[in-house]
């Protein structure tokens, strides 16, 4: 068995497991906090995975770069998934500060993480603001 292609194997495998790992964790975990780091562990391994895409192997077609002779060997990375993925990382971290702060809004607001807490919380709020209502 060829070495390199099982180590492939194993980095493919452990980064969809990490995407799996992030989507279980936003679906399933109901504080918000917790949901936060598993979409950031999702988008870190998504961009580790595009890049891992753009890998490019010698008899494959190459991007334009120069090729000095001192280098023998001919394996490069594509450019275009490196700048898609600086871009992503940009967005992925702007979108982890409007959560942050969207969360902090919220505990300050309600006084809990708990996304289960939080809409028992405003169903009991909504029902008393309509028994006030229907008080005058």
């Amino acid at each position: 068995m060829d070495i390199q292609l099982f180590l492939w194997n194993v980095f493919t495998v452990s980064i969809i497991a990490s995407v799996i790992i992030g989507v279980l964790g936003v679906v399933f975990k109901p504080n918000a906090v917790k949901k936060i780091i598993a979409l950031t562990i999702m988008n870190d391994s998504i961009c580790i995975l595009i890049i891992a895409v753009g890998y490019l192997h010698p008899s494959k077609a190459r991007p334009p770069v120069y090729e000095s002779p001192q280098t023998s060997s001919m394996v490069f990375v594509d450019p275009l998934p490196q700048a898609l993925v600086v871009t992503a990382i940009v967005i992925g971290l702007a979108l982890t500060l409007f959560l942050s702060i969207t969360v902090l809004r919220l505990y300050e607001h309600l006084g809990t993480l708990n996304f289960h807490r939080a809409l028992r919380l405003e169903e009991e709020a909504r029902e008393v603001e309509l028994e006030e209502a229907g008080e005058d």
